[in-house]
């Protein structure tokens, strides 16, 4: 059922505004009223054997389905409404939370029904031996060991007994008869492999070892505070530990990678804030005992462990890495009434962040934390960050007794008009927390070889990568010389980024770094330049192959070289390719697998086996969910989420190259209908952002839009749709725009008499948004024009704020996709030549603006100001502001809206159709809410 939350009579509207049945295929085009029966994979996933597997399908409006079949296909589940679903380890059985019906929370909503008058969450439990399904009730939350048979639920309620004396009323309350309160419920830790059930009453929390040997819960007595209890079971030996008793406050229950021991936070605080201290329990032993407090060895003062730091132990269990930061305190009772108060924010000059950005950062700040460790054995206490040290990662999951880390507090203040940030790099000694410098103004990060002798590191400067030796603090090149690791940034005056990083790969017993060069990858020994090779044999170079490794086991440290699976991207017919690698002597030989002219969009390998889960689209297909192996022989498609769409008037699309007016060679992608005739005489619309081939098996689901138009449902409905790839010059991004994207069109109305020149719309958004209000400044030849969120004044654009990230736009113009590359005092010709606003006398084309009020990427007002000039000067304009929404709309029917707005805009100016009430006379705020202005004149 399709929920538009329009006026009645909508759809009767839609009949007589887009035409429902093709004349010759008499298949159904494409418009709002279909947009929902098209569904999505959202997640998928397959236990370690690959044996059973599961995906969950959403509607763009609903409930969702799960499904649950096995590999060899002879079982098949669903289950509506079915969602976040666990799949046992060994294949025994899976779980699942059942949410209410849509359609009933809809209408409790509706009817402003009480928070407890909703329906809960069930529990699903499906066993997979005797395909029988367990439903279970009122669940709260649910959790599963990670290998392990066990699951624990709790419960909504509090399911604890009833006393007689309530049952009885008329019989007198005895005095302790009433069961102690609790801010806890019902907890069940069940085994479904042999049926033993636990039931556990006054629980608030709860956390399971990952080989789910063990569960840790917290119990609740309330009185006038919340007592609480730390319990750990034993589920082998089914024994119970109780290790504190009449803690205040605890959080973030933690076990090691074996279960053995546990860490977790405590308070003794009576009031509303409290301070923790960090406890901990090991095998063993009877109690908890706390290891890390205020009063620790080497705590700074007025500093204690955090709430909001990040618990965890290394892999190795001999470190437990946890967060400290400032003891917090009650404020005092306010003694002003908010109307005596002063709210300002004082901006001042030599701010390292300005005032927006740490108005955007502010709760991140009041939540953050140093990272500090505790050794365990030697019962140490080290802190790892500080106010002059805020970025350190413990390198080998914490094993390592190094950790690299990062600071970028005196580049703050350059932040503001430099890009990319620049950073200083260090080492630390997790056992004393000792650093010492790497490398200063580092534009981008490196990686500390295993062992940490060797810190690898990319520069810029000749776009080569180099290693530092820590110990020796000695530097050279270990990428050979003529080679160039830089993308390609498109015109943006910025130092490039390094192509893509893979991590650490140990070969012929000595690890190397792998790195691409955009078509090959290379494993850079760290120390012996002369070692480092090309593991690709520079086949992609030679055949413009983009080569990427894609790991099977995420959990390991470093990748295996054997246990990865080699992807390439064909460059020039954007096909898709996988690779077997065979060792040589050497190195590594290929073997072409498969070539497919698709886009793979999801990938997962069954860790036990060979069984690969895929999805792959193009432009025809819907990514169903596929199994095939890792020799890519065989493929079943065992989804079919959208049968619907042989049923709809689709498309074709194929590459188109050309060149541009300045002789540069183009490549952009065509779009026509799948009833195309070529005796007929089409509309086009041209869309854009920068380069966009690389889509051409992008498959697009008819859908509301966010901000921009969709070649699925404009072919349909009989355009042509053309995507150009635009290649920019620094400092001249709107004669780049020109040059491109006019040049493309101008060269299809040329070579194919069936696109009427006198019928071609323009649409992008955002950097789209604003090329196309560049655009209509620069030529006539376009009869309608959609800007999604244009910049249209580059002078005020340069000194705004993106509102979003609180950032400064001065980097997008000097540095960044603006292009300018130099600030409005050194180039200012340049900002008025790029800016629309002071070329709005040369508009011809009628244009419709979408800028919201909520934008946080580019100020709203930059629309306000398009929009302002250009009906200053009496020109066709239009402003749709979805209130409180952002640069791309988030809200569902504010997207509905859109869709159906846009289509009518160009469906009048290049299809000929009725103009619509709300383009003919606007929509008056006394109609907001009201009325939408869909109707069409006659």
């Amino acid at each position: 059922m399709s929920r538009f939350n329009l006026n009645p009579g909508f759809f009767s509207l839609l009949c007589g505004l887009f035409i429902g049945f093709n004349a010759i295929s008499q298949k159904k085009t494409i418009s709002p009223e279909m947009y929902d029966e098209w569904q999505s994979i959202s997640t998928f996933k397959q236990t370690p054997s690959g044996k059973w597997i599961t995906y969950e399908v959403k509607p763009l409006d609903g409930d969702q389905t799960t499904y649950i079949l096995s590999a060899g296909g002879d079982v098949a589940k669903e289950w509506q409404r079915a969602t976040n679903t666990h799949l046992h380890y060994k294949d025994q059985f899976a779980c699942f939370i059942i949410q209410p019906a849509h359609d009933s929370v809809r209408k409790l909503k509706l009817e402003k029904a009480k928070k407890s008058q909703f329906p809960d969450d069930s529990l699903g439990i499906y066993m997979m031996a005797n395909d029988s399904l367990i439903k279970l009730a009122n669940i709260k939350s649910y959790k599963a060991a990670k290998e392990g048979d066990w699951i624990a639920y709790l419960s909504t309620k509090d399911n604890r007994p009833v006393p007689a004396s309530k049952k009885k009323k008329k019989k007198k309350k005895k005095k302790g008869n009433e069961p102690p309160k609790t801010s806890g419920t019902t907890l069940t830790v069940y085994n479904p492999t042999n049926g033993t059930t636990s039931v556990i009453h006054r629980v608030t929390d709860y956390s399971f070892s990952e080989n789910g040997n063990k569960l840790a819960y917290v119990s609740s007595i309330k009185g006038e505070k919340d007592s609480l209890t730390v319990h750990v079971i034993d589920l082998v030996k089914d024994e119970t530990t109780t290790l504190i008793e009449n803690s205040l406050g605890i959080e973030k229950l933690t076990f090691d990678e074996d279960g053995k021991q546990l860490v977790f936070l405590s308070s003794l605080d009576t009031g509303k804030v409290k301070n923790y201290a960090l406890a901990y329990w090991q095998e063993g032993q009877h109690n908890a005992h706390i290891i890390v407090d205020s009063l620790s060895k080497d705590m700074p003062e007025e500093y204690t462990v955090s709430q909001n730091g990040q618990i965890y132990f290394s892999e190795n269990g001999e470190k437990i890495f946890f967060g400290i930061s400032e003891i917090q305190r009650e404020e005092p009772k306010d003694t002003l009434l908010e109307t005596e108060k002063a709210h300002v924010d004082i901006w001042a000059g030599d701010d390292s962040r300005i005032q927006p950005e740490q108005l955007k950062r502010l709760k991140r700040d009041q939540n953050s934390s140093f990272l500090s460790v505790y050794h365990i054995k030697r019962k140490k206490f080290v802190q790892l960050e500080s106010e002059s040290l805020e970025h350190v990662s413990p390198l080998e999951k914490g094993n390592s007794e190094f950790a690299l880390a990062s600071d970028d507090q005196v580049y703050q203040r350059e932040r503001t008009w430099e890009y990319p940030w620049r950073r200083d790099y260090y080492i630390v000694y997790t056992s004393s927390g000792r650093k010492e410098i790497l490398k200063e103004g580092l534009y981008f990060g490196g990686s500390i070889s295993p062992g940490g002798h060797y810190f690898v590191y990319y520069n810029h400067s000749d776009s080569s990568w180099y290693s530092k030796d820590i110990l020796a603090k000695k530097e050279k090149k270990i990428s050979a010389n003529g080679l160039k690791f830089a993308d390609d940034l498109n015109g943006q005056p910025a130092v490039a980024d390094p192509f893509r990083t893979y991590g650490w790969t140990k070969f012929n017993d000595d690890y190397y770094y792998a790195v691409s060069d955009g078509f090959d990858i290379w494993y850079l020994h760290p120390n012996k330049a002369e070692q480092s090779f090309c593991m690709t044999n520079k086949i992609g170079s030679e055949q413009q192959i983009k080569f990427s490794i894609w790991r099977t086991e995420n959990d390991s440290l470093y990748f295996a070289p054997d246990r990865v699976i080699i992807h390439g991207f064909d460059e020039n017919n954007k096909d898709e390719l996988f690779y077997s690698l065979n060792r040589t002597e050497n190195g590594f030989g290929l073997k072409e697998l498969l070539r497919t002219n698709h886009k793979i969009i999801g990938f997962n390998k069954a860790k036990e086996s060979e069984q690969v889960l895929i999805r792959r689209m193009n432009f025809y297909t819907y990514p169903d969910l596929e199994i095939t192996n890792t020799d890519f022989d065989n493929f079943a498609k065992i989804s079919e989420v959208n049968p619907q769409q042989k049923e709809y008037n689709w498309g074709t699309v194929e590459f188109v190259e050309w060149y541009a007016y300045d002789s540069t060679k183009l490549r952009g992608l065509l779009y026509k209908p799948e009833d195309f005739d070529s005796t007929k005489s089409y509309p086009m619309i041209t869309y854009y952002y920068e380069t966009y081939t690389d889509n051409i098996n992008n498959y697009y689901a008819p859908k509301p839009t966010a901000s921009i138009v969709y070649p699925t449902e404009y072919v349909s409905n009989g355009y042509i749709f053309f995507v150009p790839d635009i290649k920019y010059t620094p400092g001249y991004p709107a004669k780049s725009a020109y040059n491109c994207i006019v040049s493309g069109t101008d060269y299809l109305t040329r070579k194919y008499n069936w696109i009427d020149s006198t019928r071609m719309g323009i649409q992008g958004q955002s950097w789209g948004g604003y090329q196309t209000a560049q655009l209509i400044t620069m030529t006539g030849k376009y009869k309608a024009a959609m800007a999604g969120a244009p910049v249209s004044n580059m002078f005020s654009a340069y000194g705004g704020v993106r509102w979003g990230s609180g950032l400064s736009r001065m980097f997008q113009y000097e540095h960044s996709q603006s292009r300018i590359g130099a600030t409005i005092w050194e180039k200012p010709e340049l900002y008025i030549e790029n800016s629309p606003i002071f070329h709005l006398p040369n508009v011809t084309t009628p244009l419709l603006i979408m800028h919201n009020d909520g934008d946080g990427a580019v100020p709203w007002y930059q629309g306000i100001e398009l929009y302002m000039g250009l009906r200053r000067l009496d020109k066709d304009v239009w402003l749709l502001n979805y209130n409180n929404d952002e640069h791309n709309l988030m809200k569902q029917p504010n997207r509905r809206d859109l869709s159906v707005r846009m289509r009518q805009f160009f469906d009048y100016y290049l299809q000929d159709a009725p103009m619509p009430n709300w383009m003919k006379y606007g929509l008056p705020a006394l109609d907001k809410g009201e009325r939408n202005g869909y109707e069409l004149e006659k």
